[in-house]
């Protein structure tokens, strides 16, 4: 199976945690509840280790990526790694409670 990565222009997410990462690499860009943080290039480098584990059990470009996964780095981890290889992810969010 031969899979090539759309170009970065065409998938806005992985087009700004590039350019993010390039123009700031050391800036802090997410802090998680616990208290740890990511760095722009820390999460650039945490969407491509995303995008690898998906392509490495079957997904690809134009794939659709049901995430259910809690708020925190595996969420992040998963959504934008989806977004780098040009998937689409569907979030499932169980705590959302609609109003009556």
């Amino acid at each position: 199976m031969s899979f090539r990565l759309p170009p970065s222009d065409d998938v806005l997410v992985r087009s700004l945690l590039e350019r993010n990462s390039a123009e700031r690499p050391d800036q802090v860009f997410v802090r998680f509840e616990d208290g740890t943080s990511w760095t722009r290039r820390e999460g650039l480098e945490a969407a491509y280790a995303g995008g690898n584990a998906l392509r490495a059990v079957g997904i690809g470009a134009g794939a659709r990526v049901l995430l259910f996964l809690p708020n925190g780095p595996d969420f992040l981890r998963a959504w934008w790694g989806a977004m780098v290889i040009g998937a689409t992810v569907l979030p499932v969010n169980l705590a959302f409670r609609a109003s009556a």
